[in-house]
């Protein structure tokens, strides 16, 4: 009903028009689906991936990283119902070295697909990366703890980085529409206390 709703209509509903000329515009929205939000992010002149692309093109190893996850993750979605690739870019956004944007970008990739470290050696990464995607990538039954730990005990300082970038993105309030209890526990019991832990290495290890 709000739909079809014009200004008209609350003139008849008796409100007077010098009232309704100083109401803000609004008007109604529906939910965008999953196809909705890959055509934004895909279909418009500018879509962020195009912007992405274009930026990147010059650079053979990002724009390989782009072009690898946007193809693995087209179909997958995170927690929120949002394209898992939104994660991805919003991971490689926090992060400012060229390594870590490009690892930024695969970090779910061994962990979530059935790309194994080999595929991406023969398409061209190096041992670094691929060092920093083992070092990111959490082994099947680890503990989360064991895992956090594993990654500051390494002593990478891109993978913590990168770390905590996805730590960061993982605890937006706005990462789920309807967070649960279950949600806010995991944020306050898991995320929180990992970005302690390795920012706290960080900070000791650069000073």
């Amino acid at each position: 009903l709000l739909e079809q709703v014009i200004p008209d209509d609350l003139v008849k509903f008796g409100l007077i028009p010098e009232l309704i000329g100083r109401m803000p515009i609004s008007v109604s929205l529906n939910e965008l689906t999953r196809d909705d939000l890959n055509r934004i992010l895909t279909e418009p002149k500018n879509a962020v991936l195009k912007q992405y692309k274009k930026l990147l093109e010059n650079n053979d190893l990002m724009y390989k990283s782009l072009e690898i996850v946007t193809k693995l993750f087209n179909d997958k979605c995170d927690k929120g119902g949002f394209p898992y690739v939104i994660h991805l870019l919003k991971v490689y956004s926090g992060v400012s070295d060229y390594t870590e944007k490009v690892c930024a970008l695969l970090h779910d990739v061994v962990e979530d697909t059935s790309i194994s470290y080999d595929d991406l050696k023969k398409v061209g990464y190096n041992d670094e990366v691929i060092d920093i995607l083992r070092i990111l990538t959490k082994i099947k039954g680890e503990d989360y703890r064991d895992y956090i730990e594993r990654i500051i005990q390494s002593g990478n300082t891109h993978a913590m980085h990168i770390k905590l970038s996805d730590l960061r993105h993982n605890m937006e309030p706005d990462r789920i529409k309807n967070p649960t209890a279950n949600d806010y526990e995991r944020v306050s019991k898991r995320y929180e206390p990992a970005y302690e832990r390795i920012n706290n290495k960080l900070k000791e290890m650069e000073g």
